[in-house]
């Protein structure tokens, strides 16, 4: 898990809507975790809601590790309908 090769950083911060990933990073004093915000998707285990979206746009990240079905330079594709949903109010 990435979790476990960012964690020797110091003085890092995570963006992400994973709640896996947030509850991991939260043993570590070094790194400070932002959740996007949203509603929990229980299988996923995710934050997903336009909010999330909005506050995403509005910071800036030195690397991105970024999970997703599909991308090009032009969209981001998703098999969840929660996402679609999500994209197609953004546009």
């Amino acid at each position: 898990m990435l979790v476990d090769y960012i964690k020797k950083y110091k003085n890092i911060e995570v963006i992400t809507y994973d709640l896996g990933i947030a509850y991991s990073l939260s043993d570590f004093e070094n790194i400070k975790t932002y959740l996007l915000g949203g509603y929990v998707d229980r299988k996923t285990r995710t934050l997903s809601s336009i909010d999330g979206l909005e506050n995403l746009s509005r910071l800036h990240a030195d690397i991105c590790f970024m999970g997703t079905d599909a991308y090009d330079e032009k969209f981001v594709y998703s098999t969840s309908e929660k996402k679609g949903k999500n994209k197609k109010k953004n546009d």
